[in-house]
């Protein structure tokens, strides 16, 4: 969960200075060839992340889990090399991509460290307090580059080298981190079959297609299809809802490796509960910050990115409620399906988001840009969640249906009245008083509505906060001594 704050902290402070600086051309640029990488690295990495987390976390001792990802560590490498083969290919054969050879070839150290960085390992190994601690100095440091190097909109290079210098980071710290796991590989090298994970690694390599078409096919078919001014107002609606989908890989990232245990241990019991309170917790989190992001998306544009970015205020308000669908999807089939090994159901209902997105992209990008491909986006996550819960409903010990998700639906409507009423009253405010107004109150009246439901989590957080508070000032006196 501290990932996520940083996550979310991070580029709230770095992204509206650099929007600023950059316009939106110069975002959009990078944003577009980033897609670009992304799908390579997704190209080449068959899977092997998403299984990699499965697969070590199932092992029963540290010998046979070195083992594990050693093996899964040289096939990383291995798929590495293919994958600057293909951007060299990509450099010399597409004009779009040529033009901008030396920002493309920079950008494309992200797929290095990407696929050889082992993040993985550390999640599958539930390390999050190093993981915490190393994302924390790395984001310091990146934040503060940013602010010294990129000065003008020219420095887009330095952009494009601080963003890969992030990832350099994270993978340089995870090897030196690893180094029990090289020196298995090391001495075990002629015993170690890395290929034997090839094979069920890419059953998983098709769902990370098929998710990659419509996380990073939009960016890509903008920056072919329309201008990267279109680009550069996408992302920058999509910086602002990634403040969210952080708290869904976050939450995502803690579920797998425990929920993977459970379901080998046949805990079936406490499988369901964690199902079903995982449900519950991320509805009741996402559903209203996705409501008063769209509501108030004109000021949030206006303070985050600046007034040229004017435009993508309505990509952002189109793009705010698909968060609920992607929240909602990921929990039930990335996490709850997967942990049981059903991943064939959710490569169903993703290859059926694939192709709503890609048949919707094609006709609404050239009459709508930037907002046609959020409209796309909205209709694919939706797909994506209707056929989850349809194919899927009888290995989800899970439900909709629940006492406290009918309350957050309903403090969600509470809430989401209160904002439109304040949003009338405000009238021709600035966009930061207007932000900050709506985006205080917004969450208290929301938590007001749900204790006076006597919603139970929301009551134990606030029992949880209000006896942090005490402690606190009890604390104080002692200091000051």
């Amino acid at each position: 969960m501290a990932n996520y704050v940083m996550g979310m902290l991070f580029p709230l402070i770095t992204f509206p200075y650099v929007s600023r600086v950059l316009m939106p051309e110069g975002i959009g640029e990078v944003q577009f060839l980033l897609s670009v990488i992304n799908y390579v690295a997704m190209v080449t990495a068959v899977g092997l992340p998403m299984y990699a987390v499965r697969e070590v976390s199932r092992c029963a001792d540290e010998a046979s889990r070195r083992r594990v990802a050693a093996e899964i560590g040289l096939l990383s490498i291995a798929m590495c090399v293919a994958g600057y083969a293909v951007v060299f290919i990509l450099v010399g054969t597409v004009e779009r991509l040529a033009a901008a050879a030396p920002l493309f070839l920079a950008l494309s150290v992200r797929l290095l460290f990407t696929l050889t960085g082992a993040e993985w390992y550390f999640q599958a190994t539930e390390q999050f307090r190093y993981m915490t601690i190393r994302s924390l100095v790395i984001r310091v440091l990146s934040a503060v580059a940013m602010f010294v190097f990129i000065r003008d909109a020219g420095d887009v290079m330095a952009y494009a080298v601080i963003i890969v210098c992030v990832d350099s980071g994270y993978g340089l710290l995870n090897w030196s981190r690893m180094l029990p796991v090289i020196r298995t590989a090391r001495r075990r090298l002629r015993t170690l079959r890395p290929w034997r994970h090839l094979v069920p690694a890419l059953r998983i390599f098709s769902l990370g297609m098929l998710i990659a078409v419509y996380t990073n096919l939009d960016s890509a078919m903008l920056g072919f299809m329309s201008s990267a001014v279109e680009v550069g107002f996408y992302a920058a609606a999509l910086r602002v809802t990634r403040v969210v989908r952080g708290l869904i890989t976050a939450i995502g990232a803690a579920l797998l490796p425990r929920l993977t245990a459970l379901h080998r241990s046949g805990a079936c019991g406490d499988f369901a509960s964690l199902s079903q309170s995982s449900l519950d917790l991320i509805l009741a989190l996402v559903m209203p910050a996705s409501v008063a992001i769209a509501l108030v998306s004109e000021p949030l544009i206006a303070i985050f990115c600046g007034d040229t970015f004017a435009p993508a205020a309505r990509v952002l308000t189109v793009m705010s409620p698909l968060l609920i669908f992607t929240a909602l999807s990921d929990i039930a089939g990335l996490q709850i399906l997967y942990a049981q090994g059903r991943e064939a159901v959710v490569i169903k209902a993703t290859a059926l988001g694939a192709i709503v997105d890609v048949a919707l992209n094609l006709w609404l990008i050239p009459r709508y840009g930037a907002v046609g491909a959020a409209i796309s986006t909205f209709a694919a996550e939706g797909a994506v969640f209707v056929a989850v819960f349809a194919v899927g409903r009888r290995y989800i010990p899970a439900t909709l249906l629940s006492r406290s998700n009918a309350q957050t639906i309903v403090a969600t409507v509470v809430m989401a009245a209160a904002v439109i009423a304040m949003l009338r009253a405000l009238g021709a405010a600035d966009a930061m008083t207007t932000a900050i107004v709506t985006m205080t109150a917004a969450p208290v009246i929301y938590y007001g509505a749900l204790l006076a439901m006597g919603n139970a989590p929301a009551r134990t957080t606030v029992a949880y906060l209000a006896r942090v508070a005490r402690m606190v000032v009890a604390r104080k006196p002692h200091d000051a001594a």
